[in-house]
């Protein structure tokens, strides 16, 4: 296969989604279809799967040219990310996940932006009985959770718009993607992976700008250990950045506390102005 320089390249981690997947990818090949002036690839890295992944993503490499799948053993999403960035040969990487539906002007909208900041869309959550392969119906059904309102506000804010790095729905150029350093793949577990990339490019004086009209419709799912991940994802973000109060973190995206909560106490005592506007 001829690999050759992309415009944007987009990264979709999996783990045991395939249903949803096919879903998700038959919305991506549509766009791509519609714009092929705008180069664009999808990598899509399987995170150790142990359902019928291989059979459903078999059908879409071989016959879109511009899809590729990468097998790695179960590591977590920071790893899975890593590795498609590895990979990737667009300018811009698109960071979307398996279970979330993108808008039908998606990778048009990412794709306008051209400077060094990360972008982050709004992440939609679809509430309706049955899954649908119908964007209208995705629309009609969703809504952005309150508690996302929040942290998207927060990115507004010079000293704590790193709060608001919710990655699931976002861009940015390569060459900020490694200059931030990336995912931690410390994180193996469910949680925080993303607003810790954030908090890095943060103090790096990286910008991280809201598009509320760049929407994708995530598809909801039970957990049964997300407040436990949470927490040791919390603790490790805290042994990371000594000056940020894991437990704080932990019950801020957990909803325990307010918003207002958060900003008193994150900084750990004599630190909650050393990274103010990224310095």
């Amino acid at each position: 296969r001829n690999l050759r320089k992309m415009d944007i390249s987009i990264i979709i981690p999996v783990f045991n989604q395939a249903e949803i997947l096919k879903i998700t990818l038959e919305h991506f090949c549509a766009q791509m279809k519609t714009n092929e002036n705008l180069q664009t690839e999808i990598i899509i890295v399987d995170d150790g799967s142990t359902d019928n992944i291989k059979q459903i993503v078999k059908r879409y490499v071989e016959s879109e040219n511009k899809i590729r799948i990468i097998y790695q053993k179960h590591q977590g999403r920071a790893r899975a990310r890593n590795v498609g960035v590895e990979n990737a040969l667009g300018e811009r990487i698109i960071f979307s996940d398996a279970d979330r539906i993108p808008d039908e002007d998606y990778i048009n909208r990412h794709a306008l932006y051209t400077k060094e900041e990360i972008v982050i869309g709004s992440s939609y959550d679809y509430y309706g009985k049955e899954i649908s392969n119908n964007i209208f119906i995705l629309k009609k059904y969703s809504r952005l959770p309150i508690h996302y309102k929040k942290l998207y506000s927060l990115i507004n804010s010079s000293e704590y718009y790193w709060a608001g790095s919710l990655l699931g729905n976002t861009s940015l150029s390569k060459k900020t993607f490694q200059f931030s350093g990336g995912y931690d793949e410390r994180f193996r577990e469910w949680g925080l992976e993303n607003i810790e990339l954030g908090y890095r490019a943060f103090k790096k004086g990286i910008k991280i700008i809201y598009d509320s009209y760049i929407r994708s419709y995530h598809m909801p799912h039970k957990r049964k250990q997300n407040k436990l991940e949470m927490m040791r994802s919390a603790e490790l973000f805290g042994q990371i950045h000594p000056e940020i109060n894991g437990e704080i973190l932990y019950q801020f995206y957990t909803g325990e506390i307010t918003q207002n909560e958060f900003i008193e106490k994150i900084y750990t005592k004599g630190e909650r102005n050393v990274w103010s506007s990224g310095q």
